[in-house]
């Protein structure tokens, strides 16, 4: 590769080593944003999980608090966006498609919304967390009459 090609991949890392953002800085950062959303102070929350989302973008964990950040601002559209890649990112755990689908019905899209239902109750993950997110997509699924 030459000096004037650089890949999404070599920018960011030149971009997490500018910022000295190891592990345990990491961490630290994780933590201040989950805080923030604990906090109800979701404004914060959206944008500390939005920049770790874009430093770290295989990391599911960041776009599904960018996701419940957004969605608790009443921004279900960017929720929608940031859960989308939450729940492609970890297909076996229930609660970003789940969070997609209460998302997509604020949207009016409750077809899309009964998708993502389907899809959460399909998932593989058997912690208990997991199969109470399950239950809840199956209840809301049959509120919703299908």
């Amino acid at each position: 590769m030459s000096k004037s090609e650089i890949t999404l991949e070599s920018g960011l890392e030149k971009a997490r080593e500018h910022l000295a953002l190891d592990d345990e800085r990491l961490i630290s950062f994780d933590k201040a944003a989950r805080s923030l959303f604990a906090e109800r102070s979701y404004e914060e929350a959206s944008d500390a999980y939005f920049f770790l989302s874009q430093l770290f973008p295989l990391e599911p964990a960041f776009w599904q608090g960018l996701g419940m950040s957004e969605r608790k601002r009443g921004r279900y559209e960017k929720a929608a966006q940031a859960l989308s890649m939450a729940a492609v990112m970890q297909p076996q755990e229930p609660q970003p498609p789940y969070l997609l689908a209460l998302c997509l019905e604020e949207l009016g899209e409750r077809e899309e919304a009964i998708k993502a239902l389907d899809c959460a109750i399909a998932t593989s993950s058997q912690t208990e967390r997991a199969k109470r997110t399950r239950n809840r997509a199956r209840s809301l699924k049959g509120r919703w009459g299908e």
